[in-house]
């Protein structure tokens, strides 16, 4: 979703778009970084717990990005996001693992209840990634509504 205003961004924080795709490209890379961490720091101090603790940083991530003043500030606020994010991933799979006993976990997983719960936290935080979006583009407006006065 954030690739569809890589452009606006790019307006807004005057960078390169070499720059800016660094916005996605180091979220994404610090998620698959840390997933099997996250394994093993699930089995020490608890998956649910690391399960909320991703979604509480993640979300006050969510409201920070959106007062980023320059794209390096923004690009980082992102890398801890997805550090946060990598934890909203793996939890629910492993929570799930160890709920469902092994010729149960196939089908567990696939049951459309289980995944619609699983995406059910895309779906009730997708409404922050919008508002941070909407947030980046009326402030690039009010931006270049300044300057052309």
């Amino acid at each position: 979703m954030v690739n569809v205003i890589l452009p606006i961004i790019a307006v807004e924080f005057q960078a390169e778009i070499n720059t800016v795709q660094w916005v996605t490209g180091l979220h994404r890379l610090m998620i698959t970084a840390l997933l099997l961490i996250y394994g093993k720091m699930g089995d020490k101090y608890g998956h649910i717990r690391l399960l909320v603790l991703g979604l509480g940083i993640w979300a006050v991530l969510s409201a920070i990005i959106g007062l980023s003043q320059d794209i390096h500030q923004l690009i980082l606020f992102r890398a801890f996001q997805g550090v946060a994010q990598g934890m909203k991933i793996a939890m629910p799979y492993v929570i799930m693992t160890y709920a469902f006993p092994p010729q149960e976990r196939g089908r567990a997983m696939g049951n459309p209840r289980v995944t619609t719960l699983s995406s059910l936290g895309a779906t009730i935080t997708r409404p922050v990634v919008n508002l941070d979006l909407l947030f980046t583009m009326v402030r690039s407006t009010v931006l270049q509504y300044n300057v052309e006065c």
